[in-house]
């Protein structure tokens, strides 16, 4: 069903102008998270600026470090949009990689 909703997100956005999203429901948090993949640092920034204006969803205050995030509702569902908008600073928070 998120990939229904995703999709029908997708269309109506695109009619106004938005590139699509990658849609996924994360049902830990109950919530429709929409991502902004394979785009420059600028682009993803600008990406989302429009959807949360498409959707009307509030820009996060303390999003995770070197992202970008908007959160709100459509209907009666809980979204979050959220894009890498400063790898550099969202790299240097990961943790490094465990080895064996």
């Amino acid at each position: 069903m998120d990939q229904a909703i995703g999709r029908a997100l997708n269309e109506v956005a695109a009619k106004a102008g938005c590139r699509p999203l990658r849609w996924h429901f994360a049902a830990l948090r109950n919530v429709l998270e929409g991502y902004a993949e394979d785009l420059s640092e600028s682009e993803t920034e600008k990406i989302l600026q429009a959807w949360g204006a498409l959707l009307e969803l509030e820009q996060v205050a303390w999003p995770m470090p070197g992202c970008t995030e908007y959160r709100g509702s459509v209907g009666m569902r809980p979204v979050l949009i959220w894009g890498v908008t400063d790898r550099q600073r969202r790299d240097a928070d990961q943790p490094p990689p465990a080895t064996v």
